[in-house]
């Protein structure tokens, strides 16, 4: 375990517990309902969220473009919540995220021509590079998995 591991624990105890604390059944149950504590996990969700929502904005910097990139986003999130409601969600695996993805990738095109206009050729080309062996790595990831 490295050094930030370490002060992550330190500092945030019970933080390493979040992601074990997601069942079948949800993060709040009927067995954790009354339990305060189980209630961090989705305040922390839900900040997220926000804060993706908030950055969103400032990309944009109040352009037209502004809610353009938020509603894509938003729109992409509320799919994938609507989706949840299906009873064969645990069945359905990844296809459930598909208009969330094509969300993600609109806006990451949005945000790439953004960069494109303010940043010189040689950071684009390095950019497209370096996501090039992101892209690779995760294609291997999942040629293991499978």
């Amino acid at each position: 375990m490295d050094s930030f591991h370490v002060v992550v624990d330190w500092l945030f105890p019970h933080l390493a517990s979040i992601d074990t604390e997601m069942s079948k059944y949800g993060l709040i149950t009927l067995g954790n309902f009354t339990n305060l504590q189980s209630y961090i996990p989705f305040f922390l969700l839900f900040m997220t969220g926000f804060i993706v929502i908030i950055l969103v904005y400032l990309e944009f910097e109040n352009t037209r473009k502004s809610p353009l990139a938020i509603s894509v986003i938003f729109l992409g999130f509320i799919s994938r919540l609507i989706l949840a409601f299906s009873p064969t969600i645990y069945a359905s695996g990844i296809r459930t995220h598909f208009i969330l993805l094509v969300s993600i990738i609109i806006y990451s095109v949005m945000v790439f021509q953004r960069l494109s206009r303010r940043k010189s050729r040689q950071f684009i080309d390095n950019l497209l590079i370096v996501i090039g062996f992101i892209a690779g790595f995760s294609y291997l990831n999942v040629l293991m998995s499978l």
